[in-house]
């Protein structure tokens, strides 16, 4: 992820790594966890170099007088799992594009025949 092997990062030094644009919502999950000792969330940070997605879980330990005095949890590198998510996110919106501003009628039909969809064009063509 950029990091060093073995880097124990203590909670001031992480907030430095969070991308500026998610660092007020990392502090609120941050801080909301004070109520059932859960932290989780996605957020961008800055490793080496490069902006990189990370999923960050933890239970947070309490001493007898609420405060927080330990966190155990995971981080783990989502960047490639986001990437395909937005890959397909416009992929998506692409075939939508495509599908119903297509001045050819469209439609998907079942094996049986059913029409499932059609596109404006498809509809007036059909007549449905």
């Amino acid at each position: 992820m950029g990091l060093p092997s073995g880097l124990h990062v203590i909670a001031e030094k992480a907030r430095d790594l969070i991308h500026p644009d998610d660092r007020e919502s990392a502090e609120q999950a941050w801080n909301s966890a004070r109520a059932d000792g859960k932290f989780e969330i996605e957020c961008r940070v800055l490793a080496g170099g490069q902006i990189r997605w990370i999923r960050c879980e933890a239970g947070i330990e309490f001493d007898a007088e609420g405060r927080r005095v330990a966190a155990v949890g995971t981080v783990q590198d989502i960047t490639e799992r986001r990437k395909a998510e937005e890959a397909l996110r416009r992929s998506e919106q692409r075939y939508q594009l495509l599908f119903e501003k297509n001045v050819a009628g469209v439609s998907i039909s079942s094996m049986e025949g059913e029409i499932l969809d059609c596109n404006d064009a498809g509809a007036r063509i059909l007549r449905i």
